[in-house]
């Protein structure tokens, strides 16, 4: 199936499952916003505040309320930092979410991890991020280039996460 996506400008609000990978998602897109955006969310996880803690690097303000998230987007034209180093903890999700973000926003950067995260492999999702180069396929691990348009071809095993951050 072949999916064309086209920018346009969305308004509204959606109510969507209360799930760990919807915030992750809501969180990323919300960054970029041009208005403040909250997110209701019943249960925050260790994995979302990874994300969060992430983003707010990138120059967002993300803060932490009961049931829900105030995400204030990162202002438009505002200088990212670039190159730097970003925790992602024990958390697959905020790995997969962030690599093509950070690649397509900064043109690079570090990503450690701890627990297992260090030990598994992302050389197949790397490996299909045209334009991006990468010094190791485990972390730490130092992204550099930034994420080409056109074609890109995903394995279903890679994972919705990073399905989803390549969108």
């Amino acid at each position: 199936m072949d999916v064309k996506i086209y920018p346009s400008n969305l308004k509204g609000s959606i109510e969507v499952q209360s799930l760990k990978a919807t915030a992750h998602r809501a969180l990323i897109a919300s960054v970029f916003a041009e208005k403040p955006t909250e997110i209701f969310i019943k249960h925050q996880t260790q994995d979302v505040f990874t994300t969060v803690k992430c983003l707010n690097k990138l120059g967002a303000d993300i803060n932490a309320y009961a049931g829900k998230l105030v995400v204030n987007p990162i202002p438009l034209g505002q200088t990212l930092m670039i190159d730097d180093e970003f925790d992602v903890g024990d958390s697959v999700a905020t790995l997969k979410f962030l690599l093509p973000t950070i690649s397509v926003f900064l043109g690079g950067g570090t990503f450690k991890g701890e627990c297992k995260l260090p030990k598994k492999s992302t050389a197949e999702f790397l490996s299909s991020l045209n334009g991006v180069g990468y010094t190791s396929d485990k972390l730490p691990l130092k992204i550099n280039g930034t994420l080409k348009g056109g074609n890109i071809t995903l394995s279903g095993s890679v994972g919705s996460q990073a399905i989803s951050g390549v969108l």
